[in-house]
This record gives C-alpha cells, sequence and structure tokens, in this order.
C-alpha cells in the first residue's frame, strides 16, 4: 500500500490540492493529513467553521473521485469543539477512532507537551513533574462559549493526566501506523529554530519499548531546517516528521506581509507556496519505503512541475 502522508496544513487549501495532487501522481490509495487541519490565527473560529462546512467536503469528494482514501484528525491549533461539526460533513477522526486499510491499522494521537502559547485543549504534561516553559500569552481552553481563560492552570492540568499516562499500557496492533503529533524528543526530529527539543520524551519511550511499525509526527514545523533531518528509526520503529511550510491560510489579508531575499533565505520555511510531504510505502513483513518531498504550488493551489 502507498499513502501520502502531510501535516500542519492550517487550512491552507493550495497545500490541501498539491498533496492531493501528489497522491494522484504516486498512485497512492491514501491521503493522510496530519493533525492541526484547520486554518489558525485571525478570526480562526468562523474560520474553522468555515472550513469545515464548505472546503473539506469538496475535498473529500474529489480524493474519492481519485480513488483515494481521505483520513485526517485534529491538532493543538484546532478547536475542538468543530469536532461534532467535522464529523457530521466529514467523517471520522483518527485520533477518535482507528481505522483498518489493507491490512494496516491508522491510529492517531492529538495531544503535545503544553507550550508557552495560549490554547491549551491539546495540550497535557509530558509525565508526572515535567515543568512547562514559561507561557506568553494566557491559557484558554476551547469551550462552547468560546475561547476561555484557563483560571488554576495547575489544576487544569492536574486533572487531564499526562501524556505518559495515556501510553503506560497502550499496546499496539501488527501492522500498527501510529500518528503521534509530537514528535518523540531527543532524535532531532523536535527541534525549535534555536536547537531546543520540544518533543516528547513519554512518546519516546513508549516507542522504544512497543516498536510500532511507524510514528507518523508533525507540530515542530521548523525542525527539519534544524538539522536537515526529517526522519529517524528508534528500534524497528520509522519515525517520519517532514515539516511544513508557513500556511497561506495564516496570513491576514488585511495586512500587507513582504519578506526579504535574506529573511526567506534565512528562515526558508516561512515560504507559503511550497509543500513538504511523505510518500511512503508499506507491505506487510518489509521495511516501509520512504521519500521526502518539496513540491512547489502555484497560487492557485494547482499542480506545479
Amino acid at each position: 500500500m502507498k499513502f501520502v502522508y502531510v501535516t500542519d496544513l492550517h487550512g491552507d487549501e493550495g497545500k490541501y490540492d498539491r498533496a492531493l495532487s501528489l497522491a494522484v501522481e504516486v498512485k497512492a490509495s491514501v491521503l493522510h493529513v496530519g493533525a492541526d487541519i484547520l486554518p489558525k490565527g485571525y478570526s480562526m473560529q468562523p474560520r474553522q467553521k468555515e472550513f469545515i462546512k464548505k472546503f473539506l467536503p469538496t475535498f473529500i469528494k474529489k480524493c474519492e473521485g481519485a480513488g483515494i482514501k481521505f483520513i485526517a484528525m485534529f491538532g493543538n491549533d484546532d478547536l475542538w469543539t468543530r469536532k461534532p461539526l467535522y464529523r457530521k460533513k466529514c467523517g471520522d477522526l483518527l485520533d477518535e477512532k482507528p481505522l483498518e486499510i489493507d491490512g494496516f491499522v491508522f491510529t492517531g494521537y492529538p495531544y503535545v507537551p503544553d507550550y508557552p502559547f495560549g490554547l491549551k485543549t491539546a495540550c497535557k504534561y509530558d509525565y508526572e513533574g515535567w515543568i512547562p516553559e514559561p507561557y506568553i500569552q494566557t491559557p484558554t481552553e476551547d469551550t462552547a462559549q468560546g475561547l476561555v481563560p484557563i483560571v488554576d492552570v495547575q489544576e487544569y492540568f492536574n486533572k487531564k493526566g499526562t501524556i505518559e499516562d495515556d501510553f503506560r499500557d497502550r499496546k499496539v496492533a501488527p501492522n500498527e501506523i501510529v500518528a503521534i503529533h509530537t514528535p518523540p524528543n531527543g532524535m532531532g526530529l523536535d527541534l525549535c529554530t534555536d536547537g531546543r527539543g520540544v518533543g516528547s520524551l513519554a512518546v519516546r519511550r513508549w516507542i522504544k519499548r512497543e516498536q510500532p511499525l511507524m510514528v507518523l509526527s508533525g507540530h515542530l514545523h521548523k525542525s527539519p531546517w534544524v538539522l536537515y533531518k526529517t526522519f529517524d528509526n528508534l528500534g524497528k520503529t520509522l519515525v517520519v516528521q517532514p515539516g511544513q511550510y508557513r500556511s497561506a491560510a495564516t496570513v491576514d489579508p488585511s495586512r500587507m506581509e513582504t519578506m526579504s531575499e535574506e529573511k526567506i533565505n534565512k528562515y526558508p520555511f516561512l515560504v507559503t507556496s511550497r509543500l513538504k510531504a511523505a510518500v511512503i510505502e508499506v507491505v506487510p513483513g518489509e521495511d516501509p519505503m520512504l521519500e521526502i518531498m518539496d513540491l512547489q504550488i502555484d497560487v492557485d493551489g494547482n499542480r506545479c512541475p
């Protein structure tokens, strides 16, 4: 079975369309969109609702028309109050329901270690005694009443438990491909631009113990540009973190944004007209085959050479 894996598209319609065209080109049977699938940034609440109601159902029909199965999951920048609407308009989410395709089991885990930013719905402490970085934004929770400030952050996270708690008794199925939004710590796949590793140690310990066939990560868009590393093996497990260029959907059209050539050369992940993707082929009993793609898209999201 061959599938295309992309992550952190953040509602960028051009990247979605380019990912589908890639899946068609390589004759993949599945398009796997990792977490953070919806628009973020300015006016994200109404824009996420609109994206689920209008773009995604049409896009999924395009996939079906091409004979390609679409699978996706929510992440830390997707408002979880939008999950019922997604299920109604688009179907099941991988972080809620496993999916078996051609003898392989696809599963998803959306939580990430707590970070300095505001939205905490999909955040947990990594393990007992783990200490987060100082916050630079007010901690908030996504609720039916909107984004609500969290009064007692320590109590909030104590009630949620840790990532380590979630994986303590979790076993893997044969031929299981696990999408875990946070990369494991300590493999060079979880790096900030300053070189700090902020992935999950709990996830790393679980991978080392359970040895799933493959782990698909994301979250740290910029990591692959730090060490130019997009995958590695931890024991028998292939861990893939392709990274992602900036989403055009996060750029506020009311603000003119210009970047000098010097800035783009220094921060290539700020380019919105490119897509990072992984083409993966799996055969039962064999090691997965992987190719990381760096693809151009045009302003309308059409296929480019």
